[in-house]
């Protein structure tokens, strides 16, 4: 397990997964973009991320997480999010990520953060 700081918590690339738990905010999220862009990811291979345990702390680092997954859909076969909460699936749809040519797929998406 790779523990980017004490609130962000990363799995390693295991099985085309990554997990990511605890909370991403503004004193993380560099950190973590440089972490997930470390991470041997093969081109052209399916590619999940599971985030039912990770909170967002406000729109700038939703923002940047936004950024992040745009740029990894376009290096991977597909994308998929697991367990997004409701924000997040806001802004992906918002920006047209969830279609087009390199669509980032969801499932089990958080409704309420409770």
């Amino acid at each position: 397990m790779s523990e980017v700081t004490a609130d962000l918590i990363i799995t390693p690339l295991q099985d085309d997964k990554i997990v990511l738990q605890g909370e991403i905010n503004r004193a993380n999220v560099l950190d973590f973009v440089e972490t997930l862009s470390a991470n041997p990811i093969h081109p052209n291979t399916p590619l999940t991320i599971e985030v039912s345990e990770l909170d967002i702390e406000n729109g700038l680092t939703l923002l940047t997480l936004v950024n992040t997954f745009r740029a990894l859909s376009s290096r991977v076969a597909s994308l998929h999010i697991v367990g997004a909460p409701k924000a997040l699936y806001n802004s992906l749809y918002s920006t047209g990520l969830l279609s087009g040519p390199h669509p980032i797929r969801l499932s089990q998406i958080r409704i309420s953060d409770e």
